[in-house]
Protein backbone atom coordinates (compact mmCIF):
# COMPACT_ATOMS: atom_id res chain seq x y z
CA UNK A 1 0.00 0.00 0.00
CA UNK A 2 2.89 2.40 0.63
CA UNK A 3 3.98 2.15 -2.96
CA UNK A 4 0.42 3.05 -4.12
CA UNK A 5 0.39 6.19 -1.96
CA UNK A 6 3.86 7.08 -3.21
CA UNK A 7 2.76 6.56 -6.86
CA UNK A 8 -0.36 8.65 -6.28
CA UNK A 9 1.69 11.44 -4.67
CA UNK A 10 4.12 11.35 -7.61
CA UNK A 11 1.23 11.53 -10.11
CA UNK A 12 -0.37 14.46 -8.24
CA UNK A 13 3.01 16.22 -8.07
CA UNK A 14 3.56 15.69 -11.79
CA UNK A 15 0.07 17.01 -12.61
CA UNK A 16 0.68 20.04 -10.38
CA UNK A 17 3.90 20.79 -12.29
CA UNK A 18 2.03 20.44 -15.61
CA UNK A 19 -0.69 22.84 -14.44
CA UNK A 20 1.87 25.36 -13.18
CA UNK A 21 3.76 25.12 -16.47
CA UNK A 22 0.55 25.65 -18.42
CA UNK A 23 -0.33 28.69 -16.29
CA UNK A 24 3.12 30.14 -16.92
CA UNK A 25 2.66 29.69 -20.68
CA UNK A 26 -0.77 31.32 -20.53
CA UNK A 27 0.74 34.35 -18.78
CA UNK A 28 3.52 34.60 -21.39
CA UNK A 29 0.98 34.35 -24.21
CA UNK A 30 -1.22 37.03 -22.60
CA UNK A 31 1.75 39.38 -22.57
CA UNK A 32 2.51 38.65 -26.23
CA UNK A 33 -1.12 39.17 -27.23
CA UNK A 34 -1.15 42.49 -25.35
CA UNK A 35 2.01 43.54 -27.20
CA UNK A 36 0.53 42.55 -30.54
CA UNK A 37 -2.69 44.39 -29.72
CA UNK A 38 -0.63 47.50 -28.93
CA UNK A 39 1.09 47.26 -32.34
CA UNK A 40 -2.26 46.98 -34.09
CA UNK A 41 -4.00 49.83 -32.24
CA UNK A 42 -0.97 52.14 -32.04
CA UNK A 43 1.55 51.16 -34.71
CA UNK A 44 4.96 52.82 -34.74
CA UNK A 45 5.29 55.75 -37.13
CA UNK A 46 6.93 55.27 -40.51
CA UNK A 47 10.72 55.62 -40.42
CA UNK A 48 10.60 58.98 -42.19
CA UNK A 49 8.24 60.48 -39.58
CA UNK A 50 9.38 61.42 -36.10
CA UNK A 51 7.47 59.73 -33.29
CA UNK A 52 6.37 63.05 -31.78
CA UNK A 53 4.42 63.99 -34.96
CA UNK A 54 6.54 67.14 -35.14
CA UNK A 55 8.24 65.64 -38.12
CA UNK A 56 10.32 67.61 -40.54
CA UNK A 57 11.70 64.86 -42.71
CA UNK A 58 11.49 64.38 -46.44
CA UNK A 59 8.79 62.13 -47.86
CA UNK A 60 9.84 58.93 -49.67
CA UNK A 61 10.87 59.41 -53.30
CA UNK A 62 7.92 57.36 -54.58
CA UNK A 63 5.47 59.69 -52.83
CA UNK A 64 7.29 62.79 -54.10
CA UNK A 65 7.04 61.50 -57.68
CA UNK A 66 3.34 60.74 -57.19
CA UNK A 67 2.70 64.25 -55.84
CA UNK A 68 4.56 65.85 -58.73
CA UNK A 69 2.66 63.80 -61.31
CA UNK A 70 -0.74 64.34 -59.70
CA UNK A 71 -0.50 68.09 -59.16
CA UNK A 72 -0.99 70.90 -61.61
CA UNK A 73 1.65 73.60 -61.64
CA UNK A 74 2.05 75.58 -59.51
CA UNK A 75 1.59 73.04 -56.76
CA UNK A 76 -0.34 73.97 -53.62
CA UNK A 77 1.94 74.84 -50.71
CA UNK A 78 0.71 71.86 -48.71
CA UNK A 79 -0.89 68.53 -49.43
CA UNK A 80 -2.95 66.16 -47.36
CA UNK A 81 -2.12 62.69 -48.62
CA UNK A 82 -4.74 60.16 -47.54
CA UNK A 83 -4.19 56.43 -47.97
CA UNK A 84 -7.66 54.91 -48.19
CA UNK A 85 -9.27 51.66 -49.27
CA UNK A 86 -12.76 50.55 -50.32
CA UNK A 87 -14.65 48.69 -47.63
CA UNK A 88 -12.86 50.62 -44.88
CA UNK A 89 -15.55 52.32 -42.77
CA UNK A 90 -13.35 55.21 -41.56
CA UNK A 91 -12.15 55.76 -45.16
CA UNK A 92 -15.73 56.01 -46.38
CA UNK A 93 -16.46 58.45 -43.52
CA UNK A 94 -13.53 60.62 -44.60
CA UNK A 95 -14.76 60.67 -48.19
CA UNK A 96 -18.25 61.74 -47.11
CA UNK A 97 -17.11 64.27 -44.51
CA UNK A 98 -14.40 65.85 -46.67
CA UNK A 99 -16.91 66.23 -49.52
CA UNK A 100 -19.16 68.12 -47.09
CA UNK A 101 -16.21 70.30 -45.98
CA UNK A 102 -15.40 71.23 -49.56
CA UNK A 103 -19.03 71.89 -50.47
CA UNK A 104 -19.58 74.12 -47.42
CA UNK A 105 -16.72 76.45 -48.30
CA UNK A 106 -14.43 77.61 -45.53
CA UNK A 107 -11.43 78.10 -47.79
CA UNK A 108 -10.68 74.41 -48.30
CA UNK A 109 -9.51 73.49 -51.76
CA UNK A 110 -9.67 70.05 -53.32
CA UNK A 111 -6.23 70.71 -54.87
CA UNK A 112 -4.78 70.34 -51.38
CA UNK A 113 -6.07 66.76 -51.10
CA UNK A 114 -4.63 63.66 -52.70
CA UNK A 115 -6.21 60.28 -52.10
CA UNK A 116 -4.13 57.18 -52.71
CA UNK A 117 -6.48 54.25 -53.16
CA UNK A 118 -5.41 50.66 -52.84
CA UNK A 119 -7.35 47.42 -53.07
CA UNK A 120 -6.61 43.84 -54.03
CA UNK A 121 -8.82 44.30 -57.11
CA UNK A 122 -8.28 47.48 -59.10
CA UNK A 123 -11.93 47.57 -60.15
CA UNK A 124 -12.89 48.08 -56.48
CA UNK A 125 -10.27 50.83 -56.14
CA UNK A 126 -11.53 52.57 -59.28
CA UNK A 127 -15.14 52.48 -58.11
CA UNK A 128 -14.18 53.90 -54.71
CA UNK A 129 -11.90 56.56 -56.25
CA UNK A 130 -14.75 57.82 -58.43
CA UNK A 131 -16.57 58.97 -55.27
CA UNK A 132 -13.65 60.72 -53.58
CA UNK A 133 -13.35 64.50 -53.45
CA UNK A 134 -10.10 65.77 -54.91
CA UNK A 135 -7.45 64.00 -56.91
CA UNK A 136 -6.83 60.28 -56.67
CA UNK A 137 -4.04 57.87 -57.49
CA UNK A 138 -4.64 54.15 -57.78
CA UNK A 139 -1.89 52.34 -55.90
CA UNK A 140 -1.30 49.39 -58.21
CA UNK A 141 0.59 46.64 -56.44
CA UNK A 142 0.66 48.69 -53.21
CA UNK A 143 3.91 50.36 -54.33
CA UNK A 144 3.16 53.68 -52.59
CA UNK A 145 1.73 51.97 -49.53
CA UNK A 146 4.98 50.03 -49.04
CA UNK A 147 7.19 53.04 -49.79
CA UNK A 148 5.31 55.13 -47.21
CA UNK A 149 5.23 52.27 -44.68
CA UNK A 150 1.44 52.50 -44.39
CA UNK A 151 0.23 49.80 -42.03
CA UNK A 152 -3.50 50.52 -42.13
CA UNK A 153 -6.14 52.77 -43.60
CA UNK A 154 -6.88 55.53 -43.33
CA UNK A 155 -3.39 56.94 -42.86
CA UNK A 156 -2.95 60.66 -43.46
CA UNK A 157 0.19 62.72 -44.09
CA UNK A 158 0.58 66.49 -44.27
CA UNK A 159 3.31 67.29 -46.80
CA UNK A 160 4.74 70.74 -47.50
CA UNK A 161 4.97 70.97 -51.27
CA UNK A 162 7.98 73.23 -51.69
CA UNK A 163 10.39 70.85 -49.93
CA UNK A 164 8.26 67.68 -49.66
CA UNK A 165 8.77 67.41 -45.92
CA UNK A 166 6.20 65.48 -43.92
CA UNK A 167 5.11 67.91 -41.22
CA UNK A 168 2.42 65.75 -39.59
CA UNK A 169 0.77 62.34 -39.88
CA UNK A 170 -1.89 60.20 -38.27
CA UNK A 171 -3.21 56.67 -38.42
CA UNK A 172 -6.99 56.44 -38.30
CA UNK A 173 -7.32 60.13 -39.11
CA UNK A 174 -10.61 61.77 -39.97
CA UNK A 175 -12.04 64.80 -41.74
CA UNK A 176 -11.56 66.91 -38.61
CA UNK A 177 -7.82 66.17 -38.70
CA UNK A 178 -7.77 67.29 -42.33
CA UNK A 179 -9.78 70.46 -41.63
CA UNK A 180 -7.58 71.39 -38.67
CA UNK A 181 -4.34 70.95 -40.63
CA UNK A 182 -5.56 72.95 -43.60
CA UNK A 183 -6.98 75.72 -41.41
CA UNK A 184 -3.79 76.04 -39.36
CA UNK A 185 -1.71 76.21 -42.51
CA UNK A 186 -3.72 78.94 -44.25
Amino acid sequence: MDWQVLALAAAVGFLLLVVLGALREVMVLRGEVAGLSQLITDPPPPSFVHADNGSDTRAPDALIRALQEANPLPMPSRQIVAFVAPGCGPCEDIARDVSALLNNGGGYRSEELLFIVGAPRMSEAQDFAAHLPGRTILDRGAVLRRACEVRGTPTLFLVSAPDFHVTDYTVEGDAQWIATRLTHQM
